[in-house]
């Protein structure tokens, strides 16, 4: 199978589960399932979310981000204050999945200086 064969919403959805319930590791499904969730973003370990969430272009502005906060979640948890980054990456990854209503998402790679 091909990295850039298309995979379904339900199956990406899946896979990314399996990702942050721990019972996983990023697989080639994974990879693949990016495509369908959307792009890759990278950012610093020391920013706020709501500057990520603006730099994803799935907020607009501070204010667009303040208004969407109900619709707004990080590795698939509701968020519910902005915070710094570097404290929701994954276990043992530096990788946040960021996503805003039930279809626009992107994942953030944190890099630490």
């Amino acid at each position: 199978m091909n990295v850039h064969d298309p995979i379904s919403l339900e199956e990406a959805i899946k896979e990314w589960e399996s990702v942050l319930d721990g019972q996983s590791r990023l697989s080639e499904k994974h990879i693949r399932s990016l495509y369908h969730w959307g792009n890759t973003i990278f950012c610093e370990e020391n920013e706020s979310l709501s500057s990520v969430f603006i730099h994803s272009h799935l907020c607009d502005s501070k204010s667009d981000f303040k208004r969407s906060m109900s619709g707004l979640y990080i590795n698939e948890q509701k968020l519910i204050m902005d915070g710094l980054i570097k404290d929701f990456c994954l276990p043992s990854t530096n990788i946040v999945l960021l996503r805003k209503g039930k279809h626009a998402a992107r994942l953030a790679v944190v890099l630490s200086k």
